[in-house]
């Protein structure tokens, strides 16, 4: 199976079937010299993966939809996965839709280290790459928490059992909200001061400061109706997490390799 794409990543079908939890499954590797080109680039290897499934003829593609209901796309820095975890496409889906895939189904799901070391792709194992990880989490935890409160419909006509269930579940939300917003805001600094010293160049870094400190000033007093654009500032903010966390990988990296 041909696969080419715009991207600046090494893409390798390994030629066996593997065994995963998910049943039978081919496993692709794309490598790249850095996190930050991965995490931009990840969507344009996945989208070329479907692409070469969608070209292949009818006896090619029956057989690998026979052999390999699932496709597991392992991403790799420096030869090597930075966590145990891969993206899993279905191959059916992929066979018989122009689309490329969807985002949701792009977000890596674990599969265990034991099963890539058995592979020869053992992660990397440098507690220092794990620093930014919980800014990631917290970061997503307050977007989902924004989102769902966003996508809320609570009736007018409620009555008063129905009013209080609704109002403790906004509350118990609202919490969770608020310590992931106080973790991210710690966890900004940390990071920030961190990345600033090792890279005193990146720009991701006062950006970051820049889109929590504009998301925590919003978040003081908040209402329900104001949910819609709180969700799209914390979806930027996750954003800038990931670029945030992926800088700091290379740099960590950079420093193994001197």
């Amino acid at each position: 199976m041909a696969v080419s794409g715009a991207c600046q990543a090494s893409v390798m079908v390994q030629p066996s079937v593997v065994v995963h939890p998910d049943g039978p499954a081919l496993l692709v590797t794309c490598d790249w010299t850095a996190a930050l080109a991965a995490l931009q680039e990840i969507n344009l290897a996945c989208s070329a993966i479907a692409s070469a499934v969608r070209n292949l003829g009818a006896e090619d593609r029956d057989h690998l939809l026979e052999l390999s209901p699932k496709l597991l796309v392992v991403t790799l820095v420096r030869g090597r996965p930075l966590a145990a975890e891969a993206v899993v496409l279905d191959t059916l889906v992929l066979a018989h839709s122009e689309a490329d895939p969807p985002w949701y189904t792009l977000t890596p799901k674990p599969i265990g280290a034991g099963f890539l070391i058995s592979r020869r792709l053992a992660p990397w194992t440098d507690p220092l790459l794990t620093v930014a990880d919980p800014l990631v989490a917290n970061s997503v935890g307050m977007w989902m928490s924004l989102r769902h409160l966003s996508d809320l419909r609570i009736e007018k006509d409620l009555d008063d059992v129905g009013e209080q269930i609704a109002r403790q579940h906004i509350e118990r939300v609202t919490s969770i909200l608020e310590r992931a917003a106080n973790e991210v805001l710690a966890q900004t600094s940390h990071v920030a001061e961190l990345l600033s010293a090792r890279e005193p160049e990146a720009e991701v870094v006062e950006e970051m400061r820049g889109a929590v400190g504009a998301l925590a000033e919003s978040l003081g007093g908040f209402r329900i109706r104001d949910t819609v654009a709180l969700a799209e500032q914390a979806e930027n903010v996750v954003g800038l997490a990931l670029v945030s966390r992926a800088t700091w990988i290379d740099s960590v990296l950079g420093g193994l390799s001197e």
